[in-house]
């Protein structure tokens, strides 16, 4: 996705719908992460009417949802409320085609949309620590 100045900005409970907002909104109140009621997930085979809902449960968990640069557990920098190191965007964008940065929002929701679309939401320790599949 390529951001360009006239595009609309959002917020990612905006983006994520009413679902993402109550899970955002506990994160930041709070300070908790909710736990996936949902199903297990077949990382393989994620339902389109799920990304978003599985979206908004992790960045509680990676970040309470604030826009962070952090030394990660594996000592590397971890960039944005999805927690993307930047081996980890770069190899992505080159295959979904998604250009930008993990610290804007519209940017790493579109590449959080398209890893777990593809298969790939075990890249994400939350998703372990959440218990979704």
């Amino acid at each position: 996705m390529d951001s360009s100045p006239d595009q609309e900005r959002t917020p990612i409970f905006f983006r994520l719908g009413r679902r993402g907002l109550v899970t955002t909104t506990l994160a930041k109140l709070y300070g908790t992460r909710p736990y996936w009621q949902g199903p297990k997930i077949d990382p393989a085979n994620v339902p389109a009417d799920e990304v978003d809902m599985i979206i908004s449960h992790l960045l509680p968990c990676e970040s309470l949802v604030r826009d962070v640069d952090e030394i990660d557990s594996n000592a590397k920098m971890s960039y944005g409320p999805g927690q993307f190191q930047s081996s980890t965007w770069n190899a992505w964008s080159a295959e979904s085609g998604i250009v930008g940065s993990p610290d804007d929002v519209n940017d790493m929701v579109s590449m959080m949309r398209w890893a777990i679309e593809h298969g790939l939401l075990p890249a994400w320790s939350c998703a372990t620590i959440l218990k979704m599949f």
